[in-house]
């Protein structure tokens, strides 16, 4: 913001020569200080721009809109921080939350496979049950 400023005040001593920019004279300040707090607020970066706009008074001086805009740029400068963070936060949250879900995934894969070799070490070939005479089974059922 300070360089943004000053390549504003060097601009406006090329632009309109050394006298009107060192000028004491009251209509001469207030034509400079107006031209270039337009340059200023126009320049703005949008981020900055939107917070200089709701802060700066319509009739504040050249210096008093470099002060709120150098403010409103450290505001927006916390605010990336603070989302940087939040962002930062989140995603070590659902790689922590992926990597629980990996394990648990590979438990239950191992289970699995404990499960279907018990399964087929346990199971032993069946042979048929006799019943008896089905004449008895028949007579029995009724």
């Amino acid at each position: 913001m300070r360089d943004f400023q000053k390549r504003i005040d060097d601009m406006y001593r090329l632009a309109y020569g050394v006298g009107p920019a060192t000028s004491n004279d009251a209509n001469v300040v207030l034509v400079r200080e107006d031209t270039k707090k337009g340059v200023l607020l126009q320049g703005l970066r949008k981020e900055i721009a939107t917070v200089v706009w709701n802060r700066v008074d319509p009739d504040a001086t050249y210096t008093n809109a470099v002060e709120t805009a150098v403010e409103s740029e450290k505001i927006v400068e916390v605010k990336k921080i603070a989302q940087s963070e939040d962002i930062n936060s989140s995603v070590s949250t659902i790689t922590r939350d992926s990597e629980k879900t990996a394990a648990k995934v590979k438990e239950l894969e191992e289970l699995v496979k404990q499960l279907s070799t018990a399964a087929t070490a346990t199971t032993q070939p069946t042979r048929p049950i006799d019943l008896g005479d089905p004449a008895v089974i028949a007579a029995f059922n009724t």
